[in-house]
């Protein structure tokens, strides 16, 4: 019981562990007590089998001993004088802690977001913090977004998190507001450090709006290449700056999916957001070959990048290395049509998803025609498909929003600011619905002169 308490910590998404049924026998009131939770089930103490029985224990014995002493226990009765004696009694010190663990119940959050002192420089103000998190007996949610945290602040706050193996969400966003690249990575480093040391397994850490550049990646990548990001589910680094640290955090994710694998066990990111971060070809190439190495994604969001056809070219080969997808946003980059159109391939073939992003991406006319085109082809489940601001002339957009009628889960399409001219009135009247957005006629962007068509 006690080792397979302790395995169950490792997996992540563990929502219940029946136990009932087995020996506890007088114990069984002391261990439910001490253990109770939602997701451990002990049964009821009259389907408890009782502790093992004398012929049982006899049976042990003569198997390892041939007449020696008789050992204590082989009645069947404990020991132990009181519950006290019987907890201190477990063999791994790492027991308890781990069973702990498993009561963290989901609403336990602690939250310092936006404090009114919301400057954090010298120690003191980190010792304010830290004991707020020690004194704190179980913390689930550590919330420090929207404040502006130094590197002397930042020391008592690392060794207040080493007490907390149990943290599952690092809500840090915007946590480095005026503070210099040289500091953050400072802080990142101790934090990281401190949770490693403590055997932390965080499910979701959010890192956006934070200046993690090419100077400040290193005081985060030991951490994302490591053990404790096994259980990782959600990557939040939107509006980071990364450009270049774009291609470390690949890298990171290749190298703990690789440890993951060497040691039995998984690693497998659902949801990865990092809009806003330059990106470009040379970063979007290297994350398509983290998402193909992974093959998990749920959710992917990369707007606003600078990604060109080439790199869009890639990330469509990943996605399709990631059936569960239902979540693509690749909102203002560049794919031009023949990008278009190897990603029409591929969102055809996703059998999960609900959610499409591809406005302001010049996938051109021909490119946007096709994309909806393979989605009704393969009786997509998709649900909001945004095509706004893709250069769609008037004939196309007809053909676009008749083919959307048969898009049976279809709730919202975005068609706005695309190039309509002088037909936009005809085109919304006909085909106005509750379901197609043409946006405002002043958006409209004007008929394809006959060279750009």
């Amino acid at each position: 019981m006690q080792k397979i308490s302790q395995l169950s910590i490792q997996l992540p998404s563990l929502k219940k562990l029946a136990l009932g049924s087995n020996n506890l026998g007088s114990k069984f009131d002391t261990i439910k007590r001490h253990f109770k939770n939602e997701i451990i089930d002990f049964g009821e103490e009259s389907d408890d089998q009782g502790t093992l029985s004398a012929s049982e224990e006899e049976n042990i014995e003569e198997s390892e001993s041939d007449g020696g002493e008789e050992e204590n226990g082989a009645s069947g009765e404990d020991d132990w004088d009181n519950d006290e004696e019987f907890l201190a009694s477990f063999v791994d010190k790492d027991i308890l802690a781990a069973l702990d663990m498993l009561t963290v119940e989901e609403g336990q959050t602690l939250s310092f977001s936006n404090e009114a002192s919301k400057r954090w420089d010298t120690v003191e103000d980190g010792k304010r913090v830290a004991a707020k998190i020690l004194e704190t007996k179980r913390i689930h949610t550590l919330d420090l977004s929207g404040n502006t945290l130094g590197v002397q602040a930042a020391g008592p706050i690392a060794e207040a998190l080493k007490k907390h193996p149990e943290l599952k969400i690092a809500q840090w966003n915007n946590l480095f507001t005026t503070r210099l690249n040289t500091e953050i990575p400072v802080v990142l480093k101790s934090f990281t450090d401190a949770m490693i040391f403590a055997g932390t397994r965080l499910t979701t850490l959010d890192l956006s709006d934070n200046a993690i550049g090419p100077q400040a990646i290193h005081g985060l990548q030991d951490f994302l290449s490591s053990e404790a990001c096994f259980g990782l589910k959600n990557l939040y680094l939107n509006n980071c700056g990364l450009g270049s640290a774009g291609i470390t955090v690949a890298k990171c994710l290749i190298t703990c999916h690789q440890k993951a694998v060497t040691s039995g066990k998984r690693f497998e990111l659902e949801v990865f957001v990092a809009g806003r971060n330059r990106l470009e070809n040379p970063g979007a190439k290297a994350l398509a070959e983290a998402f193909s190495t992974l093959k998990s994604l749920v959710e992917v969001r990369m707007y606003q990048n600078g990604i060109k056809d080439a790199g869009i070219k890639e990330l469509a080969k990943a996605f399709a290395q990631n059936p569960k997808l239902k979540i693509i946003d690749l909102n203002d980059n560049t794919f031009n049509e023949p990008a278009a159109t190897v990603m029409s391939k591929v969102v055809g073939r996703l059998n999960n998803l609900v959610y499409v992003n591809f406005s302001d991406c010049l996938c051109r006319a021909q490119g946007c025609l096709n994309i909806v085109q393979e989605l009704v082809d393969a009786k997509s489940p998709i649900q909001e498909l945004l095509l706004a601001g893709n250069e769609i002339d008037a004939d196309t957009m007809q053909k676009i929003s008749q083919l959307s009628i048969q898009l049976p889960s279809l709730k919202k399409l975005a068609l706005g600011c695309n190039n309509l001219g002088s037909k936009y009135d005809t085109i919304k009247r006909r085909f106005k619905n509750e379901i197609i957005d043409f946006g405002e006629e002043s958006d409209d962007q004007g008929s394809l002169s006959e060279s750009e068509g």
